[in-house]
């Protein structure tokens, strides 16, 4: 059954052993499960662990890993709201953190970074991608943060083919927005799948979007720096022996299959959308 802010409550007052917890180590997990979108009761145990979490400094930290943190904004409003009116509820006869209590009456936030920037989530087979989303462009941060007419088509296609790609290694150049690849980790089989891009601000939404999927397809993701234009690319840690290799990159209208590695960055480009698998 769930726990009830009364069984909090006297959790956290009683004696802790010295062998507590960093509280970093339970702020960085509070961080994972909210991704995860865990169940409330569930957060709240884990803040509850957080040596001094009803303190002002322990609710402000709280309040930066549910609200303010970069990643947070990747959650929907409506479940950040469900979490922060279990936490005040908890915190029933202490003092409250203006700043939380804030969060909570504004809606949980609107779930958008500004300047141009949004969250849009996706559903594949029954798990939502929450990606980082730019309306602008004009640069490498907002192009990469756009949604390309390639990634959805991208995405649709690998989907379509999952049972093919079992056990398959991936490798995503480009990837901007990372939407083919997360939809791959949800839906195949996969060894693993490498996500790559240039821009630091999308390696920065690849990871925290990737964090957000359930674990067992979490882990099928790396996120690494790469810049495929560059001729010495294949020297920069990213190996392609016998990958899958795709990109939406430099074709935004139409994704293209790459091939298998090892090849040249010249090698020959397979439109998928006109294609059938071999």
């Amino acid at each position: 059954m769930p726990e009830t802010a009364t069984a909090l409550r006297s959790r956290a007052s009683a004696p802790r052993s010295s062998s507590s917890t960093e509280p970093e180590v339970c702020v960085a997990r509070i961080r994972t499960l909210f991704l995860q979108r865990a169940p409330a009761d569930e957060v709240l145990r884990a803040c509850a662990a957080v040596v001094g979490w009803q303190s002002p400094a322990g609710q402000e930290a709280l309040r930066e890993a549910l609200v303010t943190d970069h990643a947070a904004m990747l959650v929907a409003p409506a479940y950040r709201q469900r979490v922060l009116k279990a936490l005040l509820r908890a915190l029933d006869g202490h003092e409250i953190c203006e700043a939380l209590l804030e969060a909570y009456l504004s809606g949980g936030g609107t779930g958008a970074g500004g300047d141009g920037w949004s969250v849009r989530t996706f559903e594949v087979e029954g798990t939502p991608i929450a990606l980082m989303m730019s309306d602008v462009i004009g640069g490498a941060a907002e192009t990469s943060g756009c949604l390309w007419p390639a990634c959805p088509a991208l995405a649709a296609w690998l989907q379509a083919r999952a049972a093919d790609l079992a056990g398959a290694t991936v490798l995503e150049l480009g990837a901007g927005t990372g939407l083919a690849s997360l939809a791959l980790a949800c839906c195949a089989d996969i060894r693993s799948v490498t996500v790559t891009d240039n821009a630091s601000s999308a390696l920065r939404n690849l990871r925290e979007a990737a964090s957000a999927l359930p674990p067992r397809a979490a882990a099928r993701v790396s996120v690494e720096h790469l810049d495929w234009l560059e001729n010495e690319w294949l020297g920069d840690g990213v190996s392609v022996t016998n990958q899958t290799v795709f990109t939406t990159a430099k074709s935004r209208q139409r994704p293209f299959l790459v091939g298998r590695g090892p090849w040249p960055v010249a090698g020959v480009q397979r439109d998928i959308t006109s294609t059938t698998p071999d």
